[in-house]
């Protein structure tokens, strides 16, 4: 009962946190929640690219929840898997990452975890070699991915979830535009990551 009851706190907690947080972003964390829940059918969606940064990378890698999972995927026609999905979204901003996740693993610079910011590539282990699977970080412990055929669509998951907080071996910032030390400031804010505690 007492785990229970301190699940509850937790979670009015981080209900709370997230109101404030939804009020201090001009409704735009509320946008890309409405963008990803509202995108309609597989026929009629069109991914997102209007907004610029890592605030549209995030927009338009939720736009595309739902899509199938496909081994070597690469098109919301076709399907995703994680290295598709991941070159599909920074495509549409500009941006053209290697082809598998090992080279964007080797090819990107590291960030250290308590400098995550949304946009930022996540890798696991979920074989046997480092940095097998790769996903998008949104923001509050959240990441969008295609996991895998078994889960069968791209979807959001926690990274504190037992299974992925275990397997994280890296992340990775690919150079956006709009990365500018301010907007790192304000997105770590947003975060309640303060820039003293890096």
């Amino acid at each position: 009962m007492a785990a229970v009851r301190t699940n509850n706190t937790i979670d009015t907690s981080l209900r709370n946190r997230r109101r404030k947080i939804h009020v201090a972003r001009g409704g735009l964390v509320v946008s890309l929640s409405v963008l990803a829940g509202c995108a309609g059918s597989l026929t009629h969606r069109e991914p997102v690219a209007a907004l610029d940064g890592p605030l549209g990378i995030v927009a338009t890698a939720l736009s595309l929840t739902g899509v199938a999972y496909r081994y070597g995927g690469d098109s919301p026609e076709e399907g995703f898997d994680c290295s598709g999905f991941v070159r599909y979204v920074y495509a549409r901003h500009g941006i053209v990452l290697p082809s598998d996740t090992v080279s964007m693993a080797s090819a990107l610079p590291q960030v250290p975890l308590a400098a995550r910011l949304p946009g930022d590539l996540l890798f696991f282990q979920t074989t046997y070699r480092p940095y097998s699977h790769v996903g998008i970080y949104m923001g509050q412990d959240k990441f969008v991915h295609a996991p895998s055929a078994r889960t069968g669509v791209v979807r959001v998951s926690g990274l504190r979830a037992g299974y992925w907080w275990r397997r994280l071996t890296g992340i990775r910032r690919p150079v956006v535009r709009s990365w500018s030390s301010a907007n790192r400031a304000r997105l770590r804010r947003v975060e309640g990551v303060h820039p003293k505690h890096r």
